[in-house]
């Protein structure tokens, strides 16, 4: 199971950097029609970031409050699934709009995406390691998250002008791109019941 978040922290952590980096980029030159920094309107777009954030923030909190109940409902990797793939329509949609407040509802799509990358891995490992051991594997799952993003960094600047035009929103399109693909990476994760199953049928053996 842990081998298949893995996979699933690998796609998402190399996305979201993307997002920290390019998001308010994206605003001041899709929202404000400032593409550079002396284009008028370029400060008050980046600025703009700060509320996109803190409505994604705002969205994690709220699901932080339900996550457990729909996990169980679904299990792990439906709920994992369901939350990436409602992330990456968030970052997908913000491709279609020029309007601050769709930009801001698309973040608190992102929100919900933000919510499983944060909770469900810890879930999933607490569920299928040894309770002695758990430690050890959160530590892992913290540690799963740099390789990622050092691969991101050193390959960003290759990519970026060349295969997305320069434009930020695009970088964007690859992170929803990125949460949607571990979206179904995610389903390839044994479930709860498929854990207690298993537990089950090895006492009864």
């Amino acid at each position: 199971s842990l081998r298949a978040v893995w996979w699933v922290k690998l796609v998402t952590w190399f996305g979201l950097p993307l997002m920290w980096q390019y998001l308010a980029l994206s605003i001041a030159r899709h929202v404000y029609d400032a593409p550079n920094p002396d284009s008028p309107g370029f400060a008050e777009g980046t600025a703009q970031v700060g509320m996109a954030f803190t409505i994604m923030n705002v969205t994690t909190l709220i699901m932080a409050l339900v996550i457990a109940k729909v996990v169980t409902r679904l299990g792990d990797a439906k709920t994992y699934s369901l939350f990436l793939l409602i992330g990456g329509v968030g970052y997908l949609s913000m491709q279609l709009t020029t309007d601050l407040y769709l930009t801001f509802a698309c973040m608190a799509l992102v929100g919900v995406g933000w919510s499983a990358v944060m909770t469900v891995p810890f879930i999933i490992a607490a569920d299928v390691t040894p309770a002695a051991r758990v430690g050890v594997y959160m530590g892992l799952l913290n540690a799963m998250i740099c390789l990622p993003q050092i691969m991101e960094m050193l390959t960003v600047g290759y990519f970026y002008d060349s295969l997305l035009g320069g434009d930020p929103r695009n970088a964007l399109a690859v992170t929803g791109i990125l949460f949607v693909v571990g979206a179904g990476l995610a389903l390839r994760i044994n479930s709860k019941p498929d854990h207690l199953a298993n537990q089950e049928k090895q006492s009864c053996s």
